[in-house]
């Protein structure tokens, strides 16, 4: 189904949220930005704030996070927070795309806020157009400013592309209101080529970003460069909605970005107050999350992948529910990583129970505090893995895997340099699976989406947020439920 629409009521509230309701300029129809952004400390301190309020969006308890690790069934609960229930229900049902939905706050504060991060970020840019210099504390920081708004629009983008059908486009001298949507494709490009520009002008020019800007981390021209290519690598691999469009992807265009991503985790330090990560808070809590029993299952074959939809039928040797004892696995991280913890009670439906926490970030869960890893060193190794097979260079592909966490954490046996390319790249998903929980928000479910392996029904994309719809009179649509599975907006494939 593809949908066009006309303009985003929340773009008009974004923008006014973003310039304090500064006066419209009859060319082209672009609020004044001398008084909001006029002096250099002002343009810094709007710009501090713009990756702190994306970061927060896409981890929060009221975004798309949680709601993404169920429906990739790597994650459980029984917890009916953020859609987490909904987006799990066996068999999938239709995504509720309407403004009285009790969990439409998943799609709309995402959206919402998003925009108004990247509406800032055009503002920043748009206040800088005619001063040659910006002269901050000594220095010209004009490259650094542009260079850092064109990162933030690139992410938030990206992340508009990789979780809706559609959305809008808006460029710094973009009229507004805007008149229309593109589709994800579309989306995806002017997110790589908003990161294209950071990349350009962080190896171009000699800067440090002010502290803050990416919480207690010293981030240098070089390191910004790195990390926009890392987004970059990760919204490239990860955009295609089913196996034909992952095979038809640029690979190497992929290798280059991850290639250039740096061999550092980005982890600002969440300290539970101006930065939160509140996915991590509730995917690992001993109260609500649970791994789901399919990524056990991936360490230990004999161990069920599901929790029978009866509380009876278990598929182990016995016939008997499993116990503590019955995981037995190659992968040390089955016992560094995981830990029995099954539910007090059983609860149905039975499928949403599992016996295993994921525990590996258990001091971080004292406080809610410290570094997150967002995007690590392991996720572009294995992104570099990935794209080598499919550019036909499966050795090296070996050779990152023989020497990254399959070996380092998991102790698994290296695999052999003939093993062939299908079983690379399985080893490569695995590692994904098991190394990146509770990282960057949705790897998962775009790793299942696009090897369809999604179960049937699943939406493949939130349709834009029924509250936009609505408030423009324009039919309400969306994704989702067994009897749409068309492969194309909801998934036709499965895993079992």
């Amino acid at each position: 189904m593809a949908r066009k629409i006309f303009f985003i009521p929340a773009l008009i509230a974004a923008l006014f949220f973003t310039v304090s309701c500064g006066d419209l300029n009859v060319k082209p129809n672009i609020p004044d930005q001398n008084d909001v952004l006029g002096t250099p400390e002002q343009k810094v301190e709007a710009a501090a704030t713009l990756y702190r309020d994306w970061f927060n969006a896409v981890h929060a308890l009221k975004g798309p996070a949680l709601g993404l690790a169920t429906a990739s069934d790597q994650i459980t609960t029984t917890h009916g927070d953020a859609a987490a229930v909904d987006l799990a229900k066996e068999p999938r049902e239709v995504f509720q795309n309407f403004t009285n939905y009790s969990f439409l706050y998943i799609t709309k504060d995402f959206w919402d806020k998003t925009y108004q991060v990247v509406l800032l970020a055009n503002d920043i840019l748009r206040s800088m157009e005619d001063e040659k210099t910006i002269m901050y504390e000594g220095k010209d920081i004009k490259p650094m400013l542009t260079a850092w708004s064109y990162f933030i629009r690139g992410v938030g983008y990206g992340y508009l592309g990789l979780l809706f059908d559609q959305a809008s486009l808006v460029d710094v001298h973009t009229p507004l209101p805007h008149n229309t949507y593109d589709d994800y494709h579309k989306v995806i490009l002017f997110a790589l080529t908003s990161l294209d520009s950071t990349i350009t002008i962080s190896q171009t020019h000699t800067f440090t970003l002010p502290d803050g800007f990416i919480n207690e981390m010293t981030v240098s021209s070089d390191l910004l460069a790195g990390i926009a290519s890392a987004y970059a690598a990760r919204i490239s691999i990860s955009f295609p909605r089913n196996m034909a469009e992952n095979e038809q992807n640029n690979w190497q265009k992929i290798y280059d970005y991850a290639s250039q991503a740096p061999d550092l985790d980005v982890a600002p330090v969440a300290d539970n107050d101006k930065w939160k990560d509140e996915y991590r808070q509730y995917a690992l809590s001993t109260y609500w999350g649970r791994i789901d029993l399919r990524i056990i299952h991936l360490m230990d074959p004999d161990f069920p992948a599901r929790w029978p939809a009866d509380n009876t039928s278990w598929t182990t040797s016995n016939g008997q529910i499993p116990d503590s004892t019955l995981l037995s696995s190659d992968d040390a991280r089955a016992v560094s990583d995981f830990i029995w913890d099954p539910p007090q009670t059983i609860e149905p439906p039975f499928y949403l129970n599992s016996f295993y926490r994921f525990s590996r970030y258990d001091d971080w869960m004292v406080t809610y505090s410290g570094n997150v890893p967002e995007f690590t060193t392991t996720e572009k190794e294995l992104i570099m893995a990935e794209a080598l097979v499919h550019l036909d260079r499966t050795t090296e592909a070996i050779y990152i895997l023989n020497n990254g966490t399959r070996t380092r954490r998991g102790k698994l046996l290296p695999l052999d340099t003939t093993t062939p390319a299908a079983d690379v790249l399985k080893a490569i998903f695995y590692e994904r699976e098991i190394e990146l929980i509770a990282t960057g928000t949705g790897i998962s479910f775009f790793d299942m989406r696009r090897r369809d392996m999604l179960q049937k029904g699943t939406p493949l994309h939130f349709p834009v947020p029924a509250s936009e719809l609505d408030i423009l009179g324009l039919p309400l649509y969306t994704f989702g439920g067994v009897e749409n599975a068309d492969g194309i907006n909801t998934s036709a494939g499965g895993w079992f």
